[in-house]
């Protein structure tokens, strides 16, 4: 009885263990200047940059595996200087909820355009 507790409860634990495989291919869709931003669990290909009429920042949000676009538009700063700007890599990358792009250390670019937000691909 206790062996197959202990048996159950690595499968269970060893299931937990998703291991880290890097990004997937970039899909054909999706720029070359994008980047991977997400875990072993999926993520999304990432554009960003300052937009240099208005301030805030400009760019686009890619699904993981066919490319379509999640979001396209402007992005604002929570807070208004999260730090240095936006640069290439899953380091700087927190994940995307569909409405904010998470920074690391801190902070957050949150999608002002509304209107140009798809949550289903094509």
């Amino acid at each position: 009885m206790m062996r197959d507790r202990l048996v159950a409860l690595a499968l269970l634990c060893g299931g937990c263990l998703v291991p880290d495989r890097g990004p997937p291919a970039r899909p054909a869709s999706v720029p070359v200047g994008a980047f991977w931003c997400g875990g072993a669990d999926g993520g999304v290909f990432v554009q960003v940059y300052r937009s240099t009429k208005g301030g805030g920042y400009q760019g686009a949000i890619y699904t993981d595996h066919g490319g379509d676009v999640l979001f396209r538009g402007r992005f604002r700063a929570d807070p208004a200087n999260p730090g240095p700007a936006p640069r290439r890599g899953r380091a700087w990358c927190g994940g995307w909820d569909g409405t904010r792009l998470y920074l690391q250390p801190r902070g957050a670019l949150i999608a002002i355009d509304a209107d140009k937000q798809i949550f289903a691909p094509k």
